[in-house]
């Protein structure tokens, strides 16, 4: 966390939400272990990736019509 200049609470708070999301596995008193992601979620993330920047893009495209 010294490298990322960050105290330890806001990674930890961060740890326990992504936890309370099934991505990490919290290993006692050995750290965290990021679960690999199946291809399902994989297509699911891009899926939703590519609805937020289509949005983006056509809010853009409205505000300078304005």
């Amino acid at each position: 966390m010294d490298q990322l200049k960050m105290s330890r609470t806001p990674v930890h708070e961060a740890i326990i939400r992504l936890e309370s999301e099934g991505f990490p596995c919290v290993l006692p008193r050995r750290g965290v272990q990021i679960l690999k992601l199946s291809a399902d979620d994989m297509r699911e993330t891009y899926d939703v990736i590519i609805a937020l920047e289509g949005m983006a893009g056509a809010l853009i495209a409205a505000r300078r019509k304005a």
